[in-house]
């Protein structure tokens, strides 16, 4: 008897095999088959992502020399007017910390080529509105607008000194596309300078420490005088995003949590033409500088990248240690995941499932083989799959697009032999 094919089915999805004449998905749990094109046996599964294209140089206009790009709507300047109040996200200190990081200062680079913009891109911009002086990179007068990384980056710690004047408004954009307002196409971290009377009455979510329209700081930003340098620290890692002013916690968001748990969002339907919602922005992209009319300076810009490529071609990040058994390969194992398209898409989810899905190793696709092989019990992983390691040329029908990279955040639940 055909079956009509399930929702979970298209929302989740790890290792593929084909069978003579059909499609047959095995592991984490369940199969379905396919023939001549169509579905007649679908049951829970379970799964997988898209890359981001490689930058591409800017079009530079004649005349008033900008690089445009699409944008998504958003104001110039913050305004308290026709804010989505429900929008915001507290969160407490007791959500910053990040688990099993050491301490590396030899692993922070320098983000900044003395005196040049070697790395970096203007977009939707002036081309000479940013300047690079020793390890100080500076824009001037209005119409800068960003400027962002050539490379791509997932998880991270970013430390940098910024200095506002008077007035002034700026902000630094995480895991952002190449297309669009970097503040909506990935997330702005808002740096402003609070005490301007004209920023009274701002909503939480616009002041600095948060992330632009989505999450307000938790505790206020013990800011400099204006016209003075300031500190900053962002963690990016995994779903956590952590802001330190000066030394201070002042924001701790986790982007995706389990459903009883989310915060109800709303948005204002005419300021952006796609979902906002943090669990549905990109898991890696270009980091941003902005700058708006009063101008703004950073310095010392310097990156710890916490991804490890191997020559296969895999990225993995340790997102939290495990301290059990240690799979192996041709283990069978259980396991959570979470898995996204690059643009953000989650398609994957078995937190909501109930009990861990069972896996062999041997069934699954060669990027988990060699993901999972040596993490213990209780330890998380971003997995970052290319397509040789994925579902290749073929990807999978209206689910897995032909060459994608495939991105999932694993936890190793338990080992059995």
């Amino acid at each position: 008897m055909k079956v009509k094919l399930v929702r979970s089915l298209q929302a989740m999805l790890p290792a593929t095999r084909w069978c003579s004449g059909s499609i047959f998905i095995q592991g984490l749990g369940s199969m379905a088959l396919m023939l001549s094109g169509e579905w007649l046996l679908a049951a829970d599964i379970v799964g997988p992502a898209l890359p981001l294209p490689e930058p591409s140089a800017p079009m530079v206009a004649d005349a008033p020399e900008v690089v445009r790009v699409a944008s998504l709507a958003a104001p110039a300047e913050p305004s308290s007017e026709g804010q989505p109040e429900a929008a915001e996200m507290q969160s407490s200190p007791t959500m910053a910390a990040i688990q099993g990081i050491p301490e590396d200062e030899a692993a922070f680079k320098s983000l900044l080529t003395p005196g040049q913009l070697t790395g970096w891109r203007i977009h939707e911009g002036r081309v000479n509105a940013w300047t690079s002086e020793g390890q100080t990179v500076r824009s001037t007068g209005g119409g800068a607008g960003w400027l962002l990384t050539d490379q791509v980056y997932s998880d991270f710690i970013l430390r940098f000194e910024y200095l506002l004047p008077a007035g002034g408004n700026s902000g630094v954009a995480i895991r952002c596309s190449n297309e669009g307002n970097p503040a909506f196409s990935g997330m702005e971290i808002q740096l402003l300078d609070d005490e301007a009377p004209k920023y009274a009455g701002l909503s939480g979510a616009q002041y600095t420490g948060s992330i632009y329209y989505r999450a307000a700081p938790h505790t206020k930003a013990p800011l400099n005088a204006a016209g003075e340098w300031n500190a900053c620290e962002i963690r990016c890692v995994g779903t956590q995003v952590d802001v330190l002013i000066n030394g201070t916690l002042v924001n701790s968001v986790s982007l995706r949590t389990l459903p009883d748990e989310k915060t109800a969002e709303t948005t204002a339907e005419d300021q952006i033409d796609r979902p906002i919602s943090l669990e549905d922005r990109p898991p890696l992209g270009q980091i941003g500088l902005q700058s708006h009319v009063s101008g703004v300076e950073f310095r010392n810009l310097m990156l710890r990248d916490l991804s490890e490529k191997r020559p296969s071609g895999l990225t993995l990040v340790t997102l939290q240690p495990g301290t059990g058994d240690v799979a192996a390969e041709g283990d069978t194992v259980a396991l959570h995941y979470v898995g996204q398209l690059v643009d953000g898409t989650l398609f994957t989810n078995t937190y909501g499932t109930g009990d861990p899905i069972v896996v062999p190793l041997k069934d699954v696709i060669p990027g988990w083989q060699e993901g999972i092989s040596g993490m213990k019990v209780g330890e998380r992983r971003k997995l970052i799959v290319p397509p040789e390691l994925g579902y290749g040329k073929d990807g999978v029908a209206n689910l897995i697009p032909p060459n994608a990279t495939l991105i999932f955040e694993v936890e190793l639940c338990r080992v059995e032999r």
